[in-house]
């Protein structure tokens, strides 16, 4: 769906906030957040109109919204941070956990469907406590995702400081909120039909996700890095 405005937001009842950074410039990761929202009944803040950029031209659309700098400028932030932060807020008035997934997209690459970002480095600055990546994992490739958790030093690994997914553990800490970085690789929403499917099976695994405590965990699954 073409959006008249450059960041869309939605209600949700669950305590699931997605979040598309980039859908401008990653092909169809805006409509694959808004379908899963849609199933989830999640809440949402989709960008369809901030283009990637190194600088923040609101008169241009330029903006890079997985970037906290840029987030923090007057016209960035209202449109997309201040939506963020007051679901955050009402998540977590009525859920005791806030689990953030931000979607993004990546080129395709040979036997991977799927990369997590949970803030893998040296030292590490998890986002998410590790039974909980490890089982996200673990439910993906049930799901017949070819799934990797991405490595320290990784571009993918969600850690700098500036990235998106540190906001709830490095500029505003807050421990209720676990956030994963989601990398889908091109061929999986190269169309509107398989991105509606890309949907279906990335919202079961969330779903699944949801009821998983550190017991439950899969104790003998090791995710493979990349």
């Amino acid at each position: 769906m073409v959006m008249d405005q450059r960041v869309s937001v939605r209600e949700g009842k669950f305590p699931i906030l997605l979040i598309a950074p980039h859908g401008a410039d990653d092909k169809n990761t805006d409509l694959l957040t808004e379908f899963m929202a849609e199933l989830l009944d999640a809440y949402a803040v989709i960008n369809w109109g901030w283009e990637r950029a190194s600088y923040v031209d609101c008169f241009e659309d330029k903006a890079n919204c997985n970037n906290v700098f840029h987030l923090k400028e007057d016209v960035v932030q209202e449109e997309f941070l201040d939506p963020i932060l007051k679901f955050k807020k009402r998540i977590r008035r009525n859920h005791q956990i806030v689990r953030q997934f931000i979607i993004h997209g990546i080129s395709d690459m040979r036997e991977i469907d799927l990369i997590i970002g949970c803030g893998e480095g040296n030292p590490p600055s998890h986002s998410c406590p590790q039974w909980l990546f490890n089982t996200f994992a673990y439910l993906a490739e049930q799901e017949g995702l070819n799934t990797r958790i991405a490595r320290a030093g990784s571009n993918y690994a969600g850690k700098a400081k500036k990235n998106l997914n540190q906001f709830f553990v490095r500029w505003m800490p807050d421990q209720y909120v676990q956030s994963l970085q989601l990398e889908t690789t091109y061929g999986l929403r190269k169309t509107e039909e398989d991105t509606l499917i890309l949907a279906e099976y990335l919202s079961n695994v969330i779903n699944k996700s949801l009821k998983a405590t550190r017991e439950t965990a899969p104790g003998d699954f090791k995710p493979t890095m990349f």
